[in-house]
């Protein structure tokens, strides 16, 4: 893992904005969170893509992703339909297209991840995950995004820059992450 991932995961704040350069492995480090609360706290998580087809692709079927983040001793059952994995310790990890926000349902996750958040439909923070994130104290999102303009992205970008107790933003350009060398 690089610094920037490993920082990442030890960030506190309840709503973390990453806007990272392509390639700086904000999937991975994102799928490592999820995992990694799954373990510590009981409960259901979201991993939401812009799209089912392109979370079905990013995550699911390639082996650089699901496969090596979860051990395989870890899960006690897979359902490919629903993109879902079920832990041995009772924690639930579904991957979630945001192409359809209404059909964006169900339990209240402990943690969601919104990953290429920029080129979402703005209801999917703000009429959905924004009001389950209201009801449950305890729950965090992620926001991972390149820029896309001055579009809803940006707005909560600026949450974290305006020192919000709950929000952090960190913007990381390629010259400083030290992936592409």
């Amino acid at each position: 893992m690089y610094p920037h991932q490993k920082e990442a995961l030890r960030t506190k704040q309840r709503f973390a904005v990453w806007v990272w350069h392509r390639k700086a492995r904000k999937t991975t480090t994102s799928l490592e969170k999820l995992n990694i609360e799954a373990h510590l706290n009981k409960g259901v998580y979201w991993y939401v893509s812009p799209s089912h087809t392109l979370a079905k692709e990013t995550i699911w079927k390639d082996p650089e992703m699901i496969q090596r983040i979860i051990r395989p001793e870890l899960i006690d059952r897979k359902n490919e339909v629903e993109l879902t994995i079920y832990y041995k310790c009772g924690s639930v990890l579904s991957i979630i297209g945001a192409d359809r926000p209404d059909l964006i349902r169900g339990p209240n996750p402990k943690g969601v991840v919104l990953d290429e958040f920029s080129v979402m439909k703005p209801d999917v923070w703000g009429a959905v995950i924004q009001p389950i994130m209201r009801a449950n104290t305890d729950a965090w999102c992620w926001f991972l995004f390149t820029p896309k303009g001055k579009n809803h992205a940006h707005t909560v970008f600026h949450y974290g820059e305006q020192g919000l107790r709950e929000w952090r933003s960190w913007r990381l350009p390629a010259s400083k992450s030290g992936v592409f060398i």
